[in-house]
């Protein structure tokens, strides 16, 4: 797990730092996007402190869609990843075992 946050933020510094600037967009663009050509809205957000940016979950009202975007404080921000199937099931309430986490369904 520590692995995987640490490629993150290096993945974010990365982005905002300009050397992938060109995968980024003004903020509106994004929401805009997303909600016109999948039906997702903005459901969830949090601050990456070390970084002074916003993490945003944005999801379809019934979850089969859902993207994670991150905003700079110039408000670029970047789609990181995009799936199917969100849910806001509790992770003890969860039908899988944490070591599963029912990925081969």
């Amino acid at each position: 797990m520590k692995n995987l946050i640490f490629i993150f933020a290096v993945f974010c510094v990365l982005i905002f730092s300009g050397v992938a600037s060109a995968q980024s967009l003004p903020r509106s663009l994004i929401v805009k996007s997303l909600a016109e050509q999948h039906g997702e809205r903005p459901v969830a957000w949090g601050v990456i402190t070390r970084g002074n940016m916003v993490i945003e979950v944005f999801r379809t009202d019934d979850g089969s869609t859902w993207s994670i975007v991150v905003t700079d404080k110039k408000n670029e921000s970047v789609l990181l990843f995009s799936g199917a199937d969100w849910t806001d099931t509790p992770f003890e309430k969860f039908p899988c075992p944490p070591d599963n986490l029912c990925l081969d369904h």
